[in-house]
C-alpha cells in the first residue's frame, strides 16, 4: 500500500564465504506452515520483491544452488502486504584479480565425431561474460576451452549465442551461465532438487521460448525428470527452434521413445542427436548413453564408444565440463597443454573476463617464445607481428663514440642484426637494426622504419618488454637490460598497433 515504509527482510546463511554469485529459490510459509509464496531466483545482493496475503508472522525457507539451506523468520505489520527479500552480497572475490589466461572455441564436424577451431574473433565479450557468436558454428553446441592463472586447460559445452561466465579463485576454475535463472535451474537439476529447479523457471518457459536457451534446455530436463506429459510438446518446439542442439534433439528422442505412436521414429531422432555434438547438461550425456544402450544397434554402439570418454571425464559440475588438450581428447585429470593457435589472450577479473584486443600470434609469429611472453606483449597493444633478430656474422663496425662515452665504458663496436623477411614486410623493406653493449644494457637502434610502435626483449625467461622511443622521423631506440656477463646473440621484437 502507498505511504507505508518498505519492509526489507535480510536473509541469513553462510553465503558470505561463497566463491561465486549464489542463486537460490525461496518459499514463504505462514504461521500455520502453509506455503503462501514461491519465488526465485534469489541472487546475492539483488532485492527480490514478494507479495503476501496478510499481516502476520512468516518464515522464508531458502535453498541455494550450492546445497546450502537456511530459514529466516519475519513479521509483516498490519496493512502491509509487500516485502523485499535481500541476501547480502558475498565478501569473498569470485576471481583472483588480474589472473592471465586464454580462451578458445571449437565446433563439432563430421557428424559430431571431431572438432575444428572457431575463429578467435567469433568469441565475443559481453559485460564480463563470453558469447560464441551465432554464426560461428555449424550447430548449436560448441565447446569453450580456457586456461586461467596457469591452470591446466578446461572445456565446457555451451550453446552458441548463450552467455557464459568463467573465473578462477585460489587455483580452482569455474564456469556457469551468466543468467541467474539458468545457473540456478541447472545447478538444482544437478543436485536432484527438481522442485526448486522448476520453481526458478519463468512463467511460460515450459511451453514457450524464453530469452535464454539454457533456461529452455533446463526446462526440458525438468519436465523429463518430473515425468510431465508436456515434455513432448516442449521438446518438439525446442528442437524446431534449435535443430542442431544435442540437448533439444535428445529430449525429443526420449519423448518419442515413450510415445506409442512415434516410438519407431526415436532411433532416427537419437541418431540426429549424436551428430550434433556433446550435450550441455551432464545428465543429458548420461541419458544419451542410456538411450544408445537401449537401442543396441551397430551405429548406436559406435556413437556410445565415441561419447563414453566424455562421460568418464565429467568433472561433476552443472555443465558438461572436462579437462583436456583439445575437445577430441577429454581427460579425467588436469593435463597441461599449450594454447591452440586460435586462442585469444584474456584476463580473469572479479568483474568477468576481459579479452585482449589481439588474437594470439601463430607459432611462426611467436618464434618459439613461451606463452607468458606473448601474453605480456599483448598487454602492450594489439600484436601485428613478432620475430627474432640475430647478430649478423661479420656485421660488426666501429661505433661513433665520444671520449665521454668511452669513459663510461661504451664499446666502440656496433653489431648489425639480421631482420627476417616476414618482419621486413611490417617494419619496412630497408629497415636497419643495430645494437651496442653499454653499462646500462643493450642499446638497440632501428632505422629506415615504417612501423612506429615496437617493443624488444633480450631474453626468453622473463615477461619484460622494452618499448622503443622515437629517435628521428624514421628511427626508434631503447636500452634493454641484460644480466651481468650474459652473452648476447639475439633479441625478440614485437610490432604493435599502439604504444
Amino acid at each position: 500500500m502507498t505511504g507505508l515504509p518498505q519492509l526489507v527482510v535480510t536473509l541469513g546463511g553462510t553465503h558470505l564465504e561463497r566463491l561465486r554469485r549464489g542463486v537460490g529459490f525461496v518459499q514463504v510459509l505462514d504461521a500455520r506452515l502453509r506455503v503462501v509464496c514461491r519465488v526465485g531466483p534469489l541472487v546475492q545482493g539483488a532485492p527480490l520483491p514478494i507479495s503476501l496475503p496478510a499481516a502476520g508472522h512468516y518464515v522464508a525457507q531458502v535453498r541455494m544452488s550450492d546445497g546450502e539451506a537456511f530459514s529466516t523468520t519475519f513479521e509483516v505489520p498490519t496493512e502491509q502486504r509487500e516485502a523485499t527479500l535481500l541476501l547480502p552480497p558475498a565478501t569473498v572475490e569470485a576471481t583472483t584479480p588480474a589472473a592471465g589466461g586464454w580462451v578458445a572455441a571449437w565446433r563439432s564436424v563430421h557428424g559430431g565425431q571431431s572438432f575444428v577451431p572457431v575463429d578467435g574473433d567469433e568469441v565475443v565479450e559481453a559485460a564480463g561474460s563470453l558469447v560464441i557468436a551465432s554464426h560461428a558454428a555449424g550447430n548449436d553446441n560448441a565447446v569453450l576451452q580456457w586456461s586461467a592463472g596457469g591452470n591446466a586447460p578446461e572445456m565446457v559445452t555451451v550453446p552458441v549465442g548463450a552467455r557464459l561466465r568463467l573465473g578462477v579463485h585460489q587455483g580452482a576454475s569455474w564456469a556457469q551461465p551468466d543468467s541467474d535463472a539458468a545457473a540456478g535451474v541447472l545447478q538444482f537439476l544437478h543436485m536432484g532438487d527438481i522442485a526448486s529447479a522448476s520453481g526458478l523457471l519463468p512463467g511460460g518457459t515450459e511451453d514457450d521460448a524464453s530469452a535464454d536457451v539454457l533456461v529452455d534446455i533446463a526446462a526440458g530436463y525438468c519436465l523429463l525428470k518430473s515425468g510431465s506429459e508436456r515434455l513432448a510438446a516442449h521438446a518438439r518446439a525446442l528442437a524446431s527452434r534449435r535443430p542442431y542442439s544435442t540437448d533439444a534433439q535428445l529430449l525429443l528422442g526420449w519423448a518419442m521413445l515413450h510415445d506409442p505412436e512415434a516410438w519407431h521414429l526415436a532411433e532416427e531422432q537419437l541418431l540426429h542427436a549424436t551428430s550434433c555434438g556433446i550435450p550441455v547438461y551432464p545428465g543429458g550425456l548420461r541419458l544419451l548413453d542410456d538411450c544408445l544402450r537401449l537401442l543396441g544397434q551397430g551405429w548406436a554402439d559406435a556413437a556410445r564408444s565415441r561419447l563414453l570418454p566424455y562421460q568418464r571425464a565429467l568433472r561433476g559440475t552443472a555443465l558438461c565440463t572436462f579437462w583436456g588438450r583439445d575437445p577430441d581428447t577429454p581427460a579425467f585429470r588436469p593435463t597441461p597443454a599449450e594454447p591452440p593457435e586460435h586462442a585469444r589472450p584474456c584476463a580473469f577479473t572479479p568483474e568477468g573476463v576481459e579479452l585482449s584486443a589481439a588474437l594470439r600470434p601463430s607459432t611462426e609469429q611467436r618464434s618459439g617464445l613461451p606463452d607468458f611472453m606473448t601474453a605480456a606483449a599483448a598487454r602492450l597493444g594489439q600484436i601485428i607481428a613478432m620475430g627474432t633478430l640475430r647478430v649478423s656474422t661479420g656485421g660488426v663496425r666501429r661505433a661513433e663514440t665520444s671520449p665521454e662515452s668511452g669513459d663510461r665504458g661504451v664499446p666502440d663496436t656496433m653489431l648489425t642484426l639480421d631482420v627476417p623477411e616476414e618482419l621486413r614486410r611490417t617494419l619496412g623493406p630497408s629497415v636497419v637494426a643495430e645494437a651496442v653493449r653499454t653499462d646500462q644494457g643493450l642499446l638497440v637502434i632501428l632505422s629506415n622504419l615504417t612501423a612506429r610502435f615496437v617493443a624488444v626483449s633480450a631474453t626468453s625467461n622473463t615477461a619484460s618488454w622494452t618499448v622503443l622511443e622515437p629517435l628521428s622521423s624514421d628511427a626508434l631506440f631503447g636500452t634493454v637490460r641484460l644480466d651481468s656477463g650474459s652473452l648476447f646473440t639475439e633479441f625478440h621484437l614485437v610490432v604493435l598497433d599502439a604504444p
